[in-house]
């Protein structure tokens, strides 16, 4: 800009022509106005050159070229509900009025699986407020439930909120929050897109370290103690707790998480399982849903294949008897006692306990209960033996005779 004006509009003369006037206005009386706002004679946009004197008073006719505020730029790119959007919008606006370009924010999550929408998947709520401020946020999120999802997010988006080039203290009482923002900030881990599957809540994480690097943020994080009656903490838990209900029954204050990726995400692809994207460490994320198949089709089994189950007791049982005999010759166990001691209890609750049994054995688990009868007619050798064959024997035994995918 060669020139300003006493109402703040910046004059810039080409060096075409001293006759080209550009004005530029900022206007942020309201969210729909808050923006640059360049005014230019029409003709300019036919050529570039302009010898009339008439276009130096602005005497010609002009048009208008809204251009939006970066800062709200990018909460519109991420933020799709327009609700939570115009109130991020909101406070942005707020902050950007202030002299003041430092900012202690108190943030907050809350879990409770007890917590549902009308499509019984769980809600989480992240909350915040800036200290010595009356500006506080609050907003919701779903699947991959955990207790720093929601803090996470509660920092993400005070980030969104804050004008370019400011301070930012954040106060916490997630560990694991912090720990997850600064692996991230470790440019091992965005690089290597091992390292990067096996983080919790990448999206978010790496939405956090693009925010940081788009808008030249500083960001301080800070641990403090949870309930520990800090007055800023305390809102702040109260803030993200009314959020989750709200939440719960109003869709327009769900942020979703897939649409969180920026032209610098450094994935090529997106893990997606039934139309979710998968925010956790991919091994974990397909060892569940497998033990949770596993267990249902057992639970679900239990009853519709009984004699599936009576194969598989034989089988298991008849082979490491063979073994037993085998290891030692002094054993006095006879293979009705060790079917007893696998698969059974003597106890009222037999059914129950039998059931629990065997949803350990397709885990790869097995009862101390099992173990320690074993070690009655049997060496601790032997016995550890045993206890790896019953576990490989039993999943190739309920593979063959019950779930055969």
């Amino acid at each position: 800009m060669n020139g300003q004006t006493s109402t703040g509009t910046c004059i810039r003369r080409g060096h075409f022509s001293k006759a080209t006037i550009i004005k530029v206005e900022v206007l942020t009386k309201k969210i729909e106005e808050a923006s640059f706002r360049i005014i230019t004679p029409t003709n300019l946009i036919k050529r570039r050159t302009i010898t009339s004197t008439a276009a130096f008073n602005n005497e010609q006719k002009l048009i208008t070229v809204d251009i939006p505020l970066i800062d709200h730029n990018i909460i519109s790119r991420f933020i799709t509900s327009l609700l939570l959007a115009h109130e991020l919008c909101d406070i942005n606006s707020a902050l950007q009025r202030e002299n003041n370009n430092i900012f202690q924010i108190y943030t907050d999550g809350s879990l409770d699986l007890n917590c549902r929408n009308s499509r019984g998947e769980v809600v989480m709520d992240a909350g915040w407020i800036i200290k010595d401020h009356d500006l506080s946020f609050s907003c919701g999120v779903n699947y991959h439930p955990s207790s720093t999802r929601p803090e996470l997010l509660a920092i993400m988006t005070a980030l969104l909120a804050v004008p370019n080039n400011a301070e930012v203290a954040i106060y916490t009482d997630s560990q694991a929050a912090i720990e997850g923002i600064n692996r991230m900030l470790d440019a091992s881990y965005r690089i290597n897109q091992r390292k990067f599957l096996k983080m919790n809540n990448y999206i978010i994480l790496f939405t956090i370290y693009d925010l940081i690097k788009t808008k030249s943020l500083t960001l301080n994080l800070h641990k403090i103690r949870g309930h520990s009656g800090n007055r800023w903490n305390n809102m702040a838990d109260e803030i993200a707790k009314q959020g989750r209900d709200a939440a719960s029954y109003n869709n327009d204050r769900i942020i979703d998480i897939r649409l969180l990726r920026s032209f610098s995400f450094p994935l090529t692809f997106l893990p997606i399982w039934n139309n979710i994207s998968i925010d956790r460490h991919i091994r974990s994320f397909t060892r569940l849903v497998a033990d949770s198949l596993e267990e249902t089709i057992l639970e679900n089994g239990m009853n519709c294949h009984e004699d599936g189950f009576q194969q598989v007791e034989s089988e298991v049982t008849s082979k490491i008897m063979k073994f037993i005999k085998k290891s030692t010759s002094s054993t006095k166990i006879v293979q009705g006692q060790l079917e007893r001691i696998i698969f059974e209890y003597k106890d009222e609750a037999f059914p129950l306990l039998k059931e629990r049994n065997c949803i350990e054995l397709t885990r790869g688990l097995i009862s101390d209960t099992i173990i320690t009868k074993l070690r009655r007619f049997l060496s601790k050798k032997v016995t550890n033996e045993v206890v790896t064959r019953i576990i490989k024997h039993f999943h190739k035994a309920f593979r063959k005779y019950i779930w055969n995918p």
